[in-house]
C-alpha cells in the first residue's frame, strides 16, 4: 500500500474534510463563537457554514451578528478552517427574513389558478375562458410569506438585503469567506407559479398568446403537452437568468 496516500486518508488535509452546517440558534457571544470552532477544528471539521436558525436571540443582520461574522472569520483564519455564510433565516433562501416579501405585492410569490365558479372580491383575474362548453375563469393567489423569483426586482432586493449587506459591512473580512451557501429557492411549491409579465415573456419566446393556451395547463387537448412543456421551460429559463445567474454574477 502506497504509505503517504494511507496517511492522507487517515489525516486528510482540511480542503477534503466535513464542513458542519453550524446553526446560530441562541444569543451570541463572541468569545463562544471562537470556542465553538476551536472545538470543531479539534473534532476533524474543515470548515463551517454559519445558519441562523430558530431561537436565534441576537439579531439577524444586526451589529452584534455582524461582530460574531467577524470574530467566526479570524477564528476559521487562525485554524485554517473553510467559512461559508448561510445566506438566509431558516430556509428557503430569497426572503431576507421576509424583508423582501414585505416590500409588497409585487415581490411576492404568485399561483395560477382555475375556477368555474365566478371570482371573488379581491382576487387577481387573468381571463375568462369557455372549455368544453362551460366558462372558467383563471386568475392567481398571493403567497405573501414568500417571493416571486420570476420578478428580476426581487433577486436585486434580496441581494442588497443580504450579500451587499455583509460585503459593505465586513469590509476586508469578506475576501476570507469561501462564499454565500443557497438552499432550496422556490418557483413554486403550490401550483403553477405566476408572475405578470409571463404572458409577453411567452408570447416573445414562441409567439403565440399564453392567456389562449391557458386552458392546456389544466385539461387534455391536442396542444396541451406542447404547452405544459414550452410553459415549463421558460419558467426554468426566467429563473436561471432573474435568480441564479444574478446571485452567481454578484459573486463573481
Amino acid at each position: 500500500m502506497d504509505i503517504k496516500k494511507d496517511d492522507l486518508l487517515i489525516n486528510p488535509p482540511k480542503q477534503f474534510r466535513p464542513i458542519s452546517l453550524w446553526a446560530w440558534n441562541t444569543r451570541l457571544y463572541k468569545e463562544e463563537t471562537a470556542r465553538q470552532i476551536a472545538q470543531m477544528d479539534e473534532a476533524g471539521t474543515g470548515g463551517v457554514v454559519i445558519h441562523a436558525r430558530g431561537g436565534l436571540r441576537t439579531g439577524y443582520m444586526g451589529h452584534e451578528w455582524m461582530e460574531n461574522i467577524r470574530m467566526a472569520v479570524a477564528a476559521c483564519q487562525r485554524h485554517g478552517m473553510d467559512i461559508w455564510c448561510y445566506d438566509e433565516y431558516g430556509k428557503p433562501s430569497g426572503n431576507a427574513a421576509g424583508s423582501v416579501s414585505g416590500m409588497g405585492e409585487k415581490y411576492q410569490q404568485k399561483y395560477l389558478r382555475c375556477s368555474i365558479t365566478p371570482l371573488k372580491q379581491g382576487v387577481k383575474p387573468i381571463a375568462s375562458i369557455p372549455v368544453h362548453g362551460r366558462l372558467y375563469y383563471f386568475y392567481y393567489e398571493v403567497n405573501e410569506n414568500y417571493v416571486d423569483f420570476l420578478e428580476p426586482k426581487v433577486t436585486e432586493a434580496f441581494l442588497r438585503s443580504v450579500h451587499q449587506q455583509y460585503k459593505r459591512r465586513l469590509g476586508s473580512y469578506i475576501e476570507s469567506l469561501a462564499g454565500f451557501f443557497t438552499d432550496e429557492p422556490q418557483i413554486s411549491s403550490g401550483g403553477y407559479p405566476w408572475t405578470p409579465s409571463l404572458p409577453a415573456e411567452y408570447q416573445k419566446q414562441y409567439e403565440e398568446s399564453l392567456l389562449e393556451k391557458l386552458p392546456d395547463l389544466f385539461f387534455h387537448s391536442e396542444t396541451a403537452y406542447r404547452t405544459r412543456i414550452r410553459f415549463w421551460r421558460l419558467i426554468t429559463e426566467l429563473f436561471a437568468k432573474r435568480y441564479t445567474k444574478q446571485v452567481a454574477g454578484w459573486c463573481h
